[in-house]
């Protein structure tokens, strides 16, 4: 008799488990999403401002690397002096490098003097080439 309810006890949680799945599992999936945004926001912080020397960077330098370049071809392109739709904007550990061409040399300058206000910028690398308008 004890057999039995056992059985009758057993199967039908295995019944259970197979329609929805082990508890754990949907537990996990629950948590899942929370767990990887964690996990995302914690990569992002903990890597941040944190450059070293090689070849690779960390999560942290690739996140302030685009806030930086963000923010530099935003305030180019809000600059009533400096074309900034035309102008290129790479960063590599701090360092903004800006290609493109421009008509004089006060917007070459104009732009330089934007690139090297933002915060976080170590450097400015000028690949900018003057050519008649």
């Amino acid at each position: 008799m004890k057999i039995e309810r056992l059985h009758s006890a057993f199967s039908g949680r295995a019944q259970s488990t197979q329609r929805q799945g082990p508890a754990w599992l949907g537990n996990l999936r629950r948590m899942g999403r929370g767990m990887a945004c964690a996990l995302l926001c914690l990569a992002l912080v903990a890597g941040c401002q944190s450059y070293r020397d090689g070849k690779s960077r960390t999560v942290g330098e690739l996140t302030d690397d685009s806030a930086i370049q963000l923010k530099v071809k935003t305030q180019l392109m809000a600059d009533k002096n400096v074309n900034g739709f035309r102008l290129n904007v790479e960063v590599k550990r701090g360092v903004v490098s800006l290609h493109g061409r421009v008509t004089s040399q006060g917007m070459r300058e104009r732009a330089l003097e934007i690139a090297g206000s933002i915060k976080g910028v170590a450097s400015v690398e000028d690949r900018l080439e003057v050519v008649a308008p």
